[in-house]
């Protein structure tokens, strides 16, 4: 593969908001590390931070304004002087406004240094937006209701599945490889699994196997950057299918191919791998 460090083209205007609003929807960090970084997540050294930061944001959406705004704000080192003054004189109240308002004072000074200019990834980034992510799927549900019981059933398991479908995204396109411990914070986490790792038995096919998802749904040689949008990936994942890529695996791992087939099928029955 080429340089990790190699420096990506910068995403459009319209593309910022568009990504942060599809993360924000399911309650997430956004995947791409130019959004990531543009909307501050990078300056949250714990992964709850994350969570009381997005809040922030859900709160200021809440209060009609954009995304395109709240990166205005975030860009020019205005974005804490400006949520703490809409916040304080808002009658609307998302989630516990004490923490929200404690995180806001606490990490004010953090949040308003300027942007990095740096576009290099090592793996403490890595590793933050990891953290960070796997604190988004504990929180939860947002508390948004509906009226009909079953259609908020109904919701509930679409969402979920989608949010945790966000996450997976996330682990591909920064190359990361889940633990099986995850599923421990929360049966939410259980991406190891979900990925098929449990069929690859030793280090080399968890390596391939990492590399194979990249290839297939990442596209991009930088580590936060996808050459394909989220939605490419779920159409496949919430259809339990899998991508060509990994048909042409065969013919240098036909046993791995076989058992790696077989895994997804099982898992589309509901089954579990033997």
């Amino acid at each position: 593969m080429a340089n990790a460090n190699t420096k990506p083209s910068d995403l459009s205007p319209e593309q910022y908001p568009e990504i942060f609003l599809e993360a924000q929807y399911l309650r997430m960090i956004p995947y791409d590390y130019r959004v990531w970084d543009r909307y501050l997540y990078s300056k949250c050294p714990e992964p709850d931070d994350a969570v009381l930061l997005l809040g922030v944001h859900v709160w200021l959406m809440k209060l009609k304004f954009t995304a395109g705004i709240i990166g205005e704000w975030c860009e020019n080192g205005e974005f804490v002087e400006n949520a703490r003054k809409y916040i304080r004189e808002s009658n609307y109240v998302y989630g516990n406004r004490s923490k929200i308002e404690g995180f806001l004072e606490q990490r004010g000074a953090v949040l308003t240094t300027p942007l990095s200019s740096d576009t290099t990834l090592g793996t403490q980034s890595t590793d933050q937006w990891l953290a960070q992510g796997r604190a988004c799927v504990k929180s939860g549900r947002p508390s948004e209701k509906h009226s009909n019981p079953r259609v908020m059933a109904q919701m509930d398991d679409d969402w979920i599945k989608k949010r945790n479908a966000y996450f997976t995204f996330g682990v591909i396109v920064w190359g990361a490889l889940p633990s099986p411990l995850w599923v421990l914070e929360n049966i939410n986490l259980d991406t190891y699994f979900d990925m098929g790792f449990p069929v690859a038995h030793n280090s080399y096919l968890n390596d391939e196997l990492t590399l194979r998802y990249i290839n297939a749904f990442r596209g991009s040689i930088i580590k936060g950057v996808s050459q394909y949008p989220f939605e490419n990936f779920y159409k496949f994942w919430s259809s339990e299918t899998l991508h060509p890529r990994f048909e042409q695996w065969k013919e240098t791992e036909p046993v791995f191919t076989e058992n790696f087939r077989t895994f997804w099928k099982r898992k589309a029955s509901g089954q579990k791998p033997e």
